[in-house]
């Protein structure tokens, strides 16, 4: 038997189809590589020092994240290394708690409907303000921003509250009951975990084990 011929216009067609499927293939190689290449280039969040912060009330009203924090080596025991976190202002910028080390800190979770809290928040924003090295962070608890405002506006927040929108902040911490407080030494170290309320002279007493 001969060969079975193909006309010309035919193997023109089928030539052109294979060189369209070649370019087709190229171009999607392209770009995926143009993807990838651009999720590398993505910048991290520039971060700042406390200084940075924004001055007046709320100081910024910072957002917790856990994102990309390890804490496999901390704990909530006098001693451990306190859980890390960061502290995210509106435009992008951060800062987290273990780059605080080298002053105390004195975290404190509240919440507007919680009749302790607001019994003791005069207290902590005095000893914020009586001492300069004191790092302050107000955790509110899942509250809307115009809910926490008002709060700030009454006792004069000038210290930055930070926002547990999702409550993970306070998983993390075991802070079952508000007002929960947490002072931690200049070394980043667990030194007193004190579930209710704070006053003067309890403040005082817990602020000199790690000032």
């Amino acid at each position: 038997m001969g060969r079975t011929s193909v006309d010309q216009p035919t193997a023109r067609i089928a030539g052109r189809a294979n060189g369209c499927h070649t370019y087709l293939y190229l171009a999607i190689c392209l770009l995926l590589v143009a993807c990838r290449g651009s999720q590398a280039a993505t910048p991290a969040a520039e971060s700042i020092d406390w200084e940075a912060l924004p001055i007046g009330l709320g100081r910024g009203y910072l957002v917790a994240g856990l994102e990309n924090v390890d804490n496999t080596q901390t704990g909530l025991q006098q001693g451990d290394l306190a859980p890390n976190f960061h502290l995210q202002l509106a435009d992008g910028r951060q800062l987290s708690l273990h780059d605080l080390q080298g002053s105390p800190v004195l975290i404190n979770f509240w919440a507007t409907w919680c009749d302790p809290c607001r019994s003791e928040m005069p207290e902590l924003v005095a000893a914020a303000q009586r001492n300069p090295n004191l790092r302050v962070l107000a955790v509110n608890a899942q509250e809307e921003l115009d809910q926490i405002q008002p709060f700030a506006e009454d006792f004069q927040m000038e210290i930055p509250i930070v926002r547990d929108t999702d409550g993970a902040l306070r998983d993390l911490y075991a802070a079952s009951g508000m007002p929960t407080s947490v002072f931690i030494d200049k070394k980043g170290k667990i030194a007193l975990v004190w579930p209710g309320q704070l006053n003067k002279q309890l403040l005082e007493e817990f602020l000199g084990k790690i000032e």
